[in-house]
This record gives C-alpha cells, sequence and structure tokens, in this order.
C-alpha cells in the first residue's frame, strides 16, 4: 500500500513478488497447507496461457501482468486454506481488519491534512478526493467498499454469537457486544467515512446496495430464525443499523457535499466515457477470441481512433469498464475461462452462505462484495490493481474454503 496501490508497473511486480513469498513461506510454514484441485486447475491454466503468450511474444513488457495473476491464484489457495479451519479463519479475518484500519486511517488522516498530495507527491488528479495510496478514488472506493462489506460481516457475526450466548441484557450486553467487535465496528465505520470522501459515484452506489443487499439477508434470517418474535436482541441489530446510518449522513454533509455534487454532474463525462468505450469495442473486434495479450491496453486503444475520439481516448486513459478490458486484452476465450472459474466459485460461496452450519454471514458478505466487484466494475478498472485483486482473491478463497468445509462435514455424515 506504500507503492501507490501497485497502480504502475514497477510497484505491481514488488507487490506481486511479496504475494508470491508469502503463499511459498506460508507453504513450508504450515506442513498442512493442501491446494484444491481448483487451484490447481487455475495453475494449469495459467501455465498454459502464459507458455503461449510467451511463444507469440505478448509476454514482452506484460511481465506484471503474469506475476499478478499468479500471485492471485496463490492467494486464493490461502484463503482456501483458512477457511476451513475455524482458527485460521479467524485469524486471516482479524489479519485483514488490521490492514483495514490501517489503510483507512491512514488515508482518512492523509486526506485531512493534505488531500491534494499523497507521501509528499502531488496527485495527478483526484485533487480534492480521498485516494490513499491509490491515486484513484474509484479505486480506493472499491477496496474500501470491501473492507467496509467484510467488516459489517464480523460485527454482525460477532453479535448474533454473543447475544446468543450471554446472560446479560440492556447495557451490559451492548458493552460486551463492542468487547468483542470493537475491531469490526471501528473499521466498518472509519471505511464508510473514507469511502464516502472518495466521492466515487459508482463505487459508493455499488457499495450501497451490496450492503443493504447483506443487510436485508441478514434481517430476514434473524426474523425467520425467530418466526417474526421481534425480540430485543433483532431491535438492538435494527437500531444499530439506523444509528451508523445517520452517522455516515453526517459525514456525508461533513464532506462539503462533494460526493452529492459530482452525482449532480454524473452525465458530465459521459460523452468521453462512451468515446473510449466505442473504440476500445471497435479494437477488441480486431482480435476477438484472443486479445491483444495481457497489458496491451495502452497500445490497443489507439488502434483505431479518429480525429474525433482522439483526445477523448487519451483524456479517459481507461477503459473505465473491467470486463471490457479483459476482452480487449485475453478475448472471448480468456473471459470464457475467468468466467467459468468465477461462477464456479460463487456457486459454491453460495451453497455456502444456504447450507453451511457455521459462518453463513462471511460467505454471505463474500457474495455481497462480488456484487460490489461486478457492479463497480462496469464503470471502473479496480479489480485490475494488484491490491483490490488479491484482497478479493483473498476473500473468495475463504468462501470457497468454508463451502468446502461445509461438503466434508456432510460427507463424514454419511
Amino acid at each position: 500500500m506504500l507503492l501507490f496501490g501497485a497502480d504502475a508497473r514497477a510497484s505491481s511486480l514488488v507487490i506481486s513478488m511479496l504475494a508470491l513469498v508469502c503463499v511459498l513461506v506460508s507453504i513450508l510454514v504450515f506442513r498442512d497447507v493442501r491446494f484444491s484441485p481448483l487451484v490447481s486447475f487455475m495453475l494449469i491454466v495459467w501455465s498454459v496461457f502464459t507458455a503461449l503468450s510467451f511463444k507469440t511474444g505478448r509476454t514482452i513488457g506484460a511481465e506484471d501482468e503474469y506475476l499478478m495473476l499468479l500471485s492471485a491464484i496463490g492467494i486464493f489457495g490461502l484463503g482456501q486454506y483458512a477457511g476451513q479451519n475455524s482458527n485460521r479463519l479467524k485469524s486471516a479475518l482479524w489479519l485483514f481488519l488490521v490492514l483495514g484500519f490501517l489503510f483507512s486511517t491512514l488515508a482518512f488522516l492523509q486526506h485531512i491534512v493534505t488531500p491534494d498530495t499523497v507521501l509528499g507527491l502531488q496527485k495527478p488528479y483526484h485533487n480534492t478526493r480521498l485516494t490513499g495510496p491509490f491515486l484513484s478514488s474509484n479505486t480506493a472506493a472499491t477496496f474500501l467498499g470491501l473492507v467496509f462489506l467484510i467488516s459489517a460481516s464480523v460485527f454482525f457475526r460477532g453479535w448474533r454469537m454473543q447475544t446468543s450466548s450471554s446472560n446479560s441484557a440492556g447495557l451490559f450486553l451492548f458493552f460486551e457486544v463492542f468487547e468483542k467487535t470493537s475491531l469490526a465496528v471501528v473499521v466498518c465505520l472509519f471505511s464508510a467515512i473514507c469511502l464516502l470522501l472518495t466521492a466515487s459515484r459508482a463505487g459508493i452506489a455499488s457499495t450501497a446496495l451490496s450492503a443493504t443487499v447483506f443487510g436485508i439477508w441478514v434481517l430476514l434470517q434473524q426474523v425467520l430464525k425467530h418466526r417474526g418474535e421481534m425480540q430485543g436482541h433483532l431491535w438492538g441489530k435494527v437500531l444499530f443499523v439506523a444509528g451508523s446510518s445517520v452517522l455516515i449522513l453526517y459525514f456525508w454533509n461533513l464532506s462539503g457535499g462533494l460526493a452529492g455534487a459530482r452525482y449532480e454532474n454524473v452525465f458530465s463525462d459521459f460523452e468521453y466515457r462512451s468515446k473510449m468505450i466505442e473504440a476500445s469495442w471497435q479494437a477488441f473486434l480486431l482480435e476477438p477470441w484472443f486479445g491483444h495479450g495481457l497489458g496491451s491496453l495502452e497500445q490497443a486503444k489507439f488502434l483505431l481512433t479518429t480525429p474525433e475520439n482522439n483526445m477523448a481516448v487519451d483524456k479517459v486513459k481507461a477503459v473505465h469498464n473491467v470486463f471490457l478490458q479483459w476482452l480487449l486484452q485475453v478475448g472471448i476465450v480468456g473471459v470464457a475461462v475467468l468466467s467459468g472459474v468465477f461462477i464456479y466459485i460463487l456457486v459454491k460461496v453460495f451453497q455456502g452462505a444456504l447450507r453451511a452450519r457455521r459462518y453463513k454471514t462471511y460467505c454471505l458478505a463474500i457474495l455481497c462484495v462480488s456484487l460490489l466487484v461486478g457492479l463497480h466494475g462496469l464503470f471502473d478498472y479496480a479489480l485490475e490493481i494488484p491490491v483490490v485483486m488479491l484482497a478479493y482473491a483473498w476473500m473468495l478463497g475463504i468462501g470457497h474454503g468454508i463451502s468446502i468445509r461445509y461438503i466434508r462435514s456432510n460427507a463424514n455424515r454419511i
């Protein structure tokens, strides 16, 4: 995170290498690490894809992209390993919350003190918006939304577990719950405040929608569990959500209305982005099956530019649609393979959210994180930034690990 979110080739190489070192050290330290057939399949696909790209010369200048994919597979495997054991799962989520707390706190302080610089360097854009070390408020919004949803799930599960096992009531119960979930509460609120300060229209809207889905699902689970009996514990959760919403609205106004003003000008850059998307789509049609290669976006987008759209393509820089960027780089075949892997993982996580005996809340949160990433991906490309990709891969691995644990526990009962 001190390398500007790895939004540059050199820093991407460094962070990807650090992630791979963490994976290798974990394999050596934890002798019981076993990767699933899914991870083996992804490694085989990556090897074939990289070998073919190397043979055709497409890896030249894009080594960071291939290394980033490999590190994401490794981090997914570690998340899967953590999700299959309660102690490892708690440690993995605690570590993620600590990282989320450090990121949110440092990003907030940096923005309050010097909003137009990061680590002493002048921001090239988004000068009045919180960016953290990413230099992009949109990328920061995706990461902060992910942190918010995961911390909210840790809080809700901790609340439910504490209220179901405690004999206390009223204020004593409140303090017991806060003691158990204090880190999650602080991270949840801080990440929400920082998210508002990014003033990312799509990021805020995607997170709000995903959080709404998560909240409704969790509350419905509680209502159905109590069969309509609105007990004090459930009312407490409703009141906490209401209180948090009021606090977030307060910081919305405190931010100077920047986010609100940007929603009023939501179509201001529509013309530029539409021209960029059109030029990228035409470039994709030149190599529809296998794309132009990873890391080729900067060159491919200018292949069919005209005097009318050249300024827009040069100004917007990226397609601001991660799915079209994938099509442009790896083509229909590559996107089909990626989509197949994602769908398989999400189906397993969904099964865990419905049927797992424990940690359903985490599976649900990971599904909502996927909703956030997918929705914001229609308007941005944060998933191509290594830190965001690695965080998402970690969460997907945890969700898949929980589902594997559920399948094994059912098999043992038969």
